[in-house]
């Protein structure tokens, strides 16, 4: 906190660790993982994602972005960036991209409508062992019976996702705004492909990010029954 300014969660895990703050979306643990990480280390790691940039697709879409030009860099900017909120503008494509990489070595392959053979993005923009350790995060975050994705749990298939909730607000004390429901499930088996990235606008009082899991039950289990 910084005098009445809070960073707040919904969920308070023990042990506070990363695999925890995945599976149970906890905000103040990317918070302070961020003020750790300082400004210059984060912007970098944004920047290696090429968010903010031009995105390589056969359609004009609006780039995602981290802070806005001339904006004021403070620590609780930098604090709610860790979770998603701040200044973070995600296009949803981009996002469902770097998603991926955590079932393709750590790359990110230029994303198309029309297949025509893998295009290289962002090469092994994560390393092996960072790899491994979200795979295995986001797997828990479905797996797990308290995990905010476990609604969508398969027990033939090995399914990794996670959710979020992006709070609409021009201030923090401003009860008004809207959310935004995200969820991203992806297999994780080679011989059956599949990633979804859904966004919902006004979630709120819907049960937020688990209304959009609910809602992707059905396109999930047509591809896999087929």
């Amino acid at each position: 906190s910084w005098g009445s300014y809070y960073v707040t969660t919904l969920h308070a895990p023990s042990p506070n660790n990363l695999k925890n703050a995945i599976t149970y979306s906890d905000n103040v643990y990317f918070a302070r993982s961020a003020l750790n990480i300082g400004k210059d280390n984060l912007f970098k790691y944004y920047k290696n994602l090429k968010i903010g940039e031009r995105i390589p697709f056969e359609l004009a879409l609006n780039k995602s972005q981290y802070i806005n030009k001339n904006q004021k860099v403070s620590d609780q900017l930098i604090a709610d960036s860790g979770y998603g909120q701040g200044q973070i503008l995600m296009n949803p494509l981009q996002l469902a991209s770097i998603y991926s990489a955590f079932v393709n070595n750590g790359s990110i392959y230029r994303p198309h409508l029309v297949e025509q053979g893998e295009q290289m993005w962002i090469q092994r923009v994560f390393s092996d062992k960072t790899v491994k350790t979200i795979k295995e995060d986001l797997i828990n975050v479905i797996a797990d019976e308290k995990g905010t994705g476990h609604a969508i749990y398969r027990d033939n298939v090995i399914l990794a996702g996670k959710t979020g909730t992006a709070e609409i607000k021009q201030s923090q004390s401003d009860t008004t705004g809207t959310e935004l429901g995200w969820f991203t499930v992806m297999t994780t088996d080679s011989k059956q492909p599949l990633l979804i990235t859904t966004m919902v606008e006004d979630v709120k009082d819907r049960g937020g990010s688990g209304y959009v899991v609910e809602h992707t039950k059905t396109p999930l289990d047509l591809y896999l029954s087929k």
